[in-house]
């Protein structure tokens, strides 16, 4: 597959690097946004490159099998350099992949308060049958505990996939 570079115009046919000007042509995986040439992070939702922004190939977690480049961890904030592993940076202090946290954070707690909205109406009915004789309904079983455990796992998965994403972004 072949382009042409948006930078200089020449005709790139090896790789999504252009060799007359050194362009990289890669789209965000998490948002769609063209990436500048030699951002390691998506400017718009901080989302890792999956290409080397030096030679353009596919990156091996953060390393390039192709040229041994390995992805710099970058302040959102600052811009400074900040060792891998480490959350925070040192200059400072703003807390790598917080974004990402936060999202986790309310989608749990999105998660938990919609379960309970869902379960809420049902518990009248409950206590009604119980206290009326009739014993407790499957259906309102399943309303009680079917929906609003779904609700809950959804949530959990949302939850654990923006960790994922913060974990990513720390490594």
């Amino acid at each position: 597959m072949s382009f042409y570079c948006p930078e200089c115009g020449s005709e790139v046919t090896d790789g999504i690097k252009c060799t007359d000007c050194g362009h990289v042509d890669e789209d965000c995986s998490g948002c769609g946004t063209p990436l500048d040439s030699n951002a390691w992070f998506c400017g718009d939702c901080d989302t890792p490159r999956d290409n080397c922004a030096e030679c353009g190939s596919l990156l091996d977690e953060n390393t390039c099998p192709n040229c041994d480049t390995v992805r710099p961890n970058l302040c959102d904030s600052c811009g400074d350099l900040i060792e891998r592993g480490k959350m925070k940076c040192e200059s400072c202090g703003h807390e790598l992949g917080g974004k990402f946290r936060s999202r986790a954070k309310k989608a749990n707690y999105a998660g938990y308060i919609l379960a309970g909205i869902l379960a809420l109406p049902i518990i009248p009915s409950l206590y009604r049958s119980v206290t009326q004789g009739y014993g407790i309904s499957p259906i309102i079983v399943v309303n009680l505990l079917f929906f609003p455990l779904i609700v809950i796992g959804f949530a959990k998965v949302l939850s654990w996939r923006w960790n994922k994403k913060a974990k990513k972004r720390i490594n």
